[in-house]
């Protein structure tokens, strides 16, 4: 019997993407270990609803999924990666006025990727860098060859890749509005729609209401 098959979505950058590369502030990169992470935070998010709030069976929970380093070191059951378009749009550098004047509040929301500090001072920090809006690429996540439990598994980490996109961003800022992320194209999986077609507030807000109901039968 055929295995699950690999959840594929087409993501779209919404709001600036700040990623850290080798060096911190230098070029960014786009890697599987950003969004690794921010897919674990939102696993927690939904398995704790699901579980009650009970922070043992959570972190069971998700080490049966995504593995873990310590004690047992048990492998993950799902891999992410990235594909990245052959024509990369170049990062840019922050600098502090690229989303509107001081007084429109925006500045604030990335006010800690600006250039500040003096070098004389010896507190320099440089503009960090990012991804424009605009940017495209894909996130993949597949079921580990073996991996027990993997069509469970595919499911929640899929659920955990709807709240990022939904409700989350990915990289600094990202709780400020930062590394946003929007589906560039129509894919469902688990019985979640990644791009919502509402028109309205109204008709956006019950799409997002059906598909939290699904990731808590999910996790459930």
């Amino acid at each position: 019997m055929a295995g699950p098959h690999a959840v594929r979505v087409p993501l779209e950058v919404v709001t600036p993407l700040f990623l850290a590369g080798a060096e911190p502030r230098g070029q960014p990169e786009l890697r599987p270990p950003a969004f690794r992470g921010a897919l674990r935070y939102w696993f927690r998010a939904a398995a704790g609803g699901a579980l009650g709030g009970k922070s043992q069976a959570v972190a069971r929970a998700e080490q049966e999924v995504f593995g873990a380093a310590a004690g047992s070191g048990s492998a993950s059951a799902v891999v992410v990666r990235l594909a990245l378009p052959a024509g990369m749009p170049a990062s840019k550098v922050y600098a502090g006025n690229d989303f509107g004047s001081a007084t429109s509040g925006r500045r604030y929301l990335f006010w800690s990727m600006a250039e500040s500090g003096s070098k004389e001072r010896g507190n320099y920090q440089a503009p960090k860098q990012y991804f424009p809006p605009g940017v495209r690429f894909v996130v993949e996540v597949a079921p580990r060859p073996g991996a027990s439990s993997a069509e469970s598994s595919l499911e929640q980490a899929a659920a955990a890749l709807w709240l990022l996109v939904q409700l989350g961003g990915v990289g600094s800022r990202s709780r400020r509005m930062g590394g946003s992320l929007s589906a560039s194209e129509a894919v469902s999986a688990a019985g979640l729609a990644f791009a919502l077609e509402g028109a309205s507030a109204a008709e956006v807000a019950n799409e997002l209401a059906a598909g939290l109901r699904q990731v808590r039968k999910i996790f459930q």
